[in-house]
């Protein structure tokens, strides 16, 4: 900001003093320097900044879910590795941080089976700044089985002469 003297306005000289980490928690420091043409009128004005992110990064937008054929996990497309891919392979999908730029985003998957016969997956995926702030994001994926099999209801009945006689029996299965 300038200042005015009795004589003629003075425009300070700036500096900027800056830690130069610029991570989590910081310091910037600016410096202004006012001087008019007596040396013993020199003043100086600091503005310092304490920098401390705490803020998760921002998902906007959503995942669809899957309905996929097959037999095992191998047909759930591969997890997407970095925030860039991410965002331009999913259409309405946005990932910001407000101190980080998207390049320097870490993207992290984990996939979560919670069933046998059909298979149903839930692929979580976590968006971490520099600062360990994290954001999360899930998919979810169902796996309908596709081997064909399918079982007919038997039905057998036999006459015995006692409870002993009534003993289960192997079945051989339909192929």
């Amino acid at each position: 900001p300038p200042a005015v003297t009795g004589c003629a306005p003075i425009v300070p000289t700036f500096a900027i003093q800056d830690s130069t980490t610029h991570g989590c928690k910081d310091t910037v420091g600016y410096v202004y320097t006012y001087e008019d043409c007596v040396p013993a009128h020199t003043k100086t004005w600091t503005y310092t900044y304490y920098i401390n992110d705490t803020v998760n990064p921002v998902i906007t937008g959503t995942l669809t879910d899957q309905t996929l054929t097959g037999c095992s996990r191998a047909v759930i497309p591969a997890a997407y590795t970095d925030v860039h891919s991410m965002v331009n392979a999913v259409a309405g999908l946005t990932i910001s941080d407000n101190c980080v730029a998207e390049a320097d985003l870490v993207l992290t998957s984990e996939d979560v089976v919670d069933s046998a016969c059909a298979i149903n997956v839930t692929r979580t995926y976590t968006v971490k700044d520099v600062c360990g702030n994290a954001a999360q994001i899930s998919q979810h994926f169902t796996i309908n089985r596709a081997d064909g099999i399918t079982v007919e209801q038997i039905f057998i009945e036999k006459t015995v002469n006692c409870l002993a006689q009534a003993k289960a029996e192997s079945i051989p299965m339909p192929v």
